[in-house]
């Protein structure tokens, strides 16, 4: 993975947001993936701190409350970290 983001086409407040989604994801998340991946548990300061970052509101548009991000660079911040967030993930996984 390039850290270029506008090589992907992604303007700047978009590289802004995806800059800061892989900052989260590497100091805040990684660290304690593991763990919380072993213990099936899942980190609530995490997901309080992902809240507050307007994570969650990402794909719902400005009017609603959200960031109004379209699909494809949406995509692409949730790239660089996706082995991060695996584990947040996982409370709601199907097995």
């Amino acid at each position: 993975m390039t850290d270029d983001l506008s090589s992907i086409g992604l303007d700047e407040d978009q590289r802004e947001l995806a800059s800061l989604v892989r900052e989260f994801a590497e100091q805040v998340v990684a660290p304690q993936a593991y763990e919380a991946y072993r213990s099936h548990t899942l980190n609530l300061d995490v997901v309080r701190q992902m809240g507050e970052l307007g994570l969650f509101g990402l794909p719902f548009p400005e009017e609603y409350g959200g960031q109004g991000v379209t699909t494809s660079p949406w995509a692409s911040r949730s790239r660089p970290s996706h082995g991060s967030i695996s584990p947040l993930r996982s409370p709601w996984r199907q097995e």
